[in-house]
């Protein structure tokens, strides 16, 4: 009997966890497809997953060290996001509610 209860209360964990994973990809696609991306541009997992970071940690002014391997979106990320989120001035409406963003680069020699 415990054995049974035991596999009930694991599913039922499973089954939050993929629905709270479905609300995640959710509003990452949502971040990505309010962005102005260029057509041949891949619309990637890893591109998704870093705008929607990034976007997030801007609004709430937290710090974000985006650390990746070469090729992951990084540079990518931080371009679309630059030219897309513009406060008011933002071609998507979602993006007209979000604070604007001004990149900026530091290289150090």
């Amino acid at each position: 009997m415990e054995y049974s209860i035991s596999l009930a209360v694991i599913g039922t964990l499973l089954s939050q966890k993929s629905i709270q994973l479905s609300v995640f990809c959710r509003c990452e696609e949502t971040f990505l497809d309010s962005m102005t991306l260029v057509k041949n541009i891949a619309r990637n997992a890893a591109l998704r997953e870093n705008i929607f970071m990034m976007a997030i940690c801007v609004e709430l002014r937290i710090p974000l060290f985006l650390v990746g391997k070469p090729g992951s979106s990084k540079s990518l990320a931080k371009a679309v996001l630059g030219d897309s989120m513009r406060g008011k001035e933002s071609a998507n409406a979602l993006l007209r509610n979000f604070k604007e963003v001004n990149v900026l680069t530091y290289s150090y020699k």
